[in-house]
């Protein structure tokens, strides 16, 4: 199996994985108020934890089928605008990596905090633990932005994905870019939003692109 191929199908899988992470993070109730503070985690933590962290080990998944997805975009991208395909590619890794840190970090930390509860020191420490993750999933976010931003610009340049695709990756990068950038500004009503709308567009993007990778590409 080439590079586009095994790439194509990743693409696939995460787009449906990605929907099943948000799924089961609904499940288990989590929402970003109520994660704000440890009195309103923990009792997330207890009722809904067995879905939370099944939710993260889908993430933890999806986000490996991503870089594999990257890795297919790049390879059609090298044939006519290698630079840009390098930027698909080297943004998506990074934007990878740093994400990463959300799903392992909830996933060691939802029986680590359910084990804490009623310790003194246990709001301190949620604090410390979800300002990290916070940090991490901002940089994830905005490096996978610019990784599907490239790829838009790629589509509508070189026609090398089809324009609609184009149109959902730049979409998608810019409100994945946008959601991190919102924090303490004047856009910060919107980041909610911003997350929501690139979170779906994202399951478009990965499932669509996979599905067109396994198209050739126009002479």
């Amino acid at each position: 199996m080439d590079r586009e191929r095994l790439g194509a199908w990743a693409g696939i899988l995460s787009g449906i994985g990605l929907a099943g992470e948000a799924a089961f993070f609904m499940l288990s109730g989590w929402s970003a108020e109520a994660f704000s503070s440890f009195d309103g985690a923990i009792g997330i933590l207890r009722e809904g934890g067995h879905f939370l962290r099944l939710a993260v080990v889908f993430g933890i998944f999806n986000l490996a089928l991503l870089a594999l997805f990257f890795a297919g975009l790049a390879e059609r991208f090298d044939r006519k605008a290698p630079a840009l395909g390098g930027a698909v590619l080297y943004l998506g890794l990074v934007g990878v990596a740093a994400h990463s840190i959300v799903p392992i970090g909830f996933y060691s930390g939802v029986p680590l905090f359910q084990d804490l509860a009623g310790r003194p020191d246990a709001a301190v420490l949620w604090k410390g633990f979800k300002m990290l993750l916070d940090v991490a999933q901002g940089a994830g976010l905005f490096f996978m932005g610019l990784s599907m931003i490239a790829a838009g610009i790629g589509s509508w340049t070189h026609r090398l994905l089809p324009a609609g695709l184009g149109v959902v990756a730049i979409l998608a990068g810019a409100m994945s870019v946008l959601t991190p950038l919102a924090f303490g500004t004047f856009l910060m009503p919107a980041a909610g939003l911003f997350a929501m709308g690139g979170i779906l567009l994202s399951i478009l993007f990965r499932f669509w692109g996979g599905l067109a990778l396994l198209r050739p590409a126009e002479p």
